[in-house]
């Protein structure tokens, strides 16, 4: 029996206080590895303070509204942090995590036809994969986890990604940025979708049930 721990988590926008609050709570000998799901920083200079409660650990992550190309060289460069999107990452032969790097807000924003295409892509690289994990910064739009800030529509969920879980049912999906929604759990078509943004939850991957179990 085979079973991968990790931690996911995002929408940390500089609270120094959370990251205090991650390493209190959690071992991370114990976790294979670190998702984050966007909007990590709000400063130039604080992400060695904010990610060193990842004691070394390989992060896996997508940018969010707050990340700017410079910010996310300088992550890639010196912060073990790999960007998931355009590299879908196969941990092994029932586990994979895909996603994409592009949004439909911020400076960087592109067209939701564009963001649809790009999750097409990075999915069927990862198509064969028994279970499969897709990450976004933005939720999927018609749904609670995407429409629960006060300032909707103007900050709600993506249309790109509702289509995409419609059409391609990934197992799981990690989202953030709508902190009104932050740890909520909906279910879209067949994919349990969940908000780890402004909180963090530890997963477990069970490689003979093939199940993905939420440890707290």
């Amino acid at each position: 029996m085979t079973k991968i721990k990790f931690l996911a988590t995002g929408d940390i926008h500089s609270d120094l206080e959370f990251s205090k609050k991650i390493a209190k709570n959690i071992n991370m000998k114990d976790m294979e590895f670190v998702i984050l799901i966007g909007d990590i920083s709000e400063k130039k200079d604080d992400y060695g303070k904010l990610l060193s409660v990842f004691n070394g650990k390989q992060i896996f992550m997508v940018p969010g509204n707050h990340e700017s190309k410079n910010k996310i060289k300088i992550l890639e460069e010196h912060y073990n942090v790999n960007l998931i999107g355009n590299s879908p990452l196969k941990i092994n032969e029932d586990l994979a995590i895909f996603g994409t790097n592009y949004l439909n807000i911020g400076v960087h924003g592109i067209p939701e036809e564009e963001v649809f295409e790009n999750l097409i892509e990075n999915y069927l690289a990862v198509k064969d994969i028994k279970f499969k994990i897709h990450i976004s910064h933005i939720p999927p739009a018609q749904t609670r986890i995407g429409e629960m800030s006060p300032f909707a529509p103007f900050i709600g969920g993506s249309h790109a990604q509702r289509l995409f879980l419609e059409h391609f049912s990934p197992d799981v999906s990690l989202v953030g940025h709508i902190h009104e929604s932050s740890g909520l759990e909906e279910i879209v078509n067949k994919t349990k979708v969940i908000n780890v943004g402004q909180t963090f939850k530890i997963f477990e991957f069970d490689t003979d049930t093939k199940e993905l179990r939420v440890l707290g």
